[in-house]
């Protein structure tokens, strides 16, 4: 084992170590861990500070400005007094509806751009309510449903777009078809609405005993002050045209960036507000894990584990249907400590290699791995989308008790369904 891959390695079990604990914040650790990579010589400085003006990072900071935009204009609260005006809205129903529509919404738009249209839109609910419809008990269930919403669409994702596009780079010649995910996507999905509809609620009273505090909910300094509607239009606008370009395919960071920047010069938002919107906890800890992803990858770490445990895995090797389980599970093992991005990186060469030994279609192959590491659920740092959710005050447990259970349900559901591929 290369001396890099070893260091790679002893950097990943610290990281995890130290995530799992606590005892430093989340943030920090991303940023330590990004640093130490730097500083052992597994990646260039260079490299460890490219997630800086990583796409997903300028979206964030994008998405942000916008969404804090949908708050200061009154448009959130016009939202919620809306939502509020509904018979018999109970904080299960709230869940189950946003859930749903989240799940759609990211076949075709970025999961983080889902969840953050529905960050304003909660904390406005939550005020409104006086608490009874909480964060703790929305942003992650929403989170989770934009993720595994995204597996539905070759564009639900910037993984599902990169494994389709290592796929028509190789010897198969041709990318996935647009729905060509949908099949396998849809089990996840399924799980999501059938858990939420039937326990998910008095699931998260049990796993989610934190206090929500004042604070958490809505702070008393973000009351959103009486806005001109043609703000508000603008705002909708703005947002809407947004989401155009990301359907049609444009730069994510460039149109989220461009997006805020027009919601600050139309004097939508004021300058402060749009700084005080970005969760910059977030972006910290993306740019630092995405540094760590790049040492893990790079270093040749994370080919060593992919390739320990295909070697754990003996006799099975001599299955189809048995190995494509095996690269959806290092899928979310995987996707589970490093980006999606860097695993689909690691997995879809391997995973071409092992179709052209056995001689089958490697497409099947290749949506196992982009899938698996779009199922991954059950950690803080697993995609930019459930480290948003950081922000409603989940502890590093709440997500492998919570996450976990949807991630392992979701993955026995997608294997079961994968059967009938072979």
């Amino acid at each position: 084992m290369p001396a890099s891959s070893t260091i790679a390695l002893i950097i990943m079990v610290i990281t995890i170590v130290l995530y799992a604990t606590e005892k430093i914040p989340l943030a920090v650790t991303a940023l330590l861990s990004m640093l130490a990579m730097a500083y052992t010589g597994c990646i260039s400085y260079s490299e460890a500070f490219s997630g800086f003006s990583n796409t997903a990072t300028l979206m964030i900071v994008g998405a942000g400005i916008i969404s804090e935009a949908v708050f200061t204009t009154g448009l959130a609260d016009r939202i919620g007094q809306f939502i509020m005006s509904m018979d018999r809205l109970t904080e299960k129903r709230f869940v189950l509806a946003a859930v749903v529509i989240s799940a759609l919404l990211s076949a075709v738009i970025n999961a983080m751009i889902v969840m953050a249209l529905f960050m304003p839109i909660i904390s406005a609910t939550s005020d409104k309510t006086e608490g009874r419809i909480t964060r703790k008990n929305t942003y992650l269930p929403i989170a989770i449903a934009a993720v595994f919403g995204g597996n539905l669409a070759v564009i639900g994702s910037s993984s599902m777009l990169n494994a389709s596009a290592m796929l028509g780079q190789s010897y198969y010649g041709r990318p996935l078809d647009f729905f060509q995910p949908l099949p396998l996507a849809l089990p996840g999905v399924a799980v999501c609405f059938i858990m939420f509809g039937l326990t998910g609620c008095r699931l998260q009273e049990k796993i989610f005993d934190f206090p929500v505090t004042r604070e958490a909910v809505l702070p008393e300094n973000k009351k959103p002050e009486e806005s001109p509607v043609w703000k508000q239009v603008f705002v909708v606008v703005d947002l809407a045209v947004c989401i155009i370009a990301f359907i049609m395919g444009g730069n994510f960071g460039a149109v989220a960036l461009t997006g805020g920047c027009l919601a600050i010069v139309s004097g939508c938002i004021k300058m402060d507000e749009a700084i005080r919107g970005v969760n910059w906890n977030t972006v910290l800890i993306l740019v630092g894990t995405l540094g760590f992803a790049k040492g893990v990858e790079s270093s040749g770490a994370g080919q060593v584990i992919a390739d320990v445990m295909l070697d754990v895995c003996g006799p099975l090797g001599r299955s189809p249907y048995a190995m494509c389980v095996v690269m959806l599970v290092l899928g979310t093992v995987i996707s589970n400590f490093m980006s999606n991005n860097a695993t689909v990186g690691i997995l879809v060469p391997v995973a071409l290699s092992l179709c052209t030994v056995m001689e089958i279609d490697p497409a099947n192959y290749v949506l196992a791995c982009a899938i698996g590491a779009n199922l991954s659920v059950m950690t803080p740092i697993c995609t930019a989308t459930i480290t948003m959710t950081a922000a409603a005050g989940y502890r590093f447990k709440d997500y492998v008790r919570f996450g976990g259970l949807f991630n392992v349900l979701a993955l026995i559901a997608t294997a079961l369904v994968m059967r009938l591929c072979f």
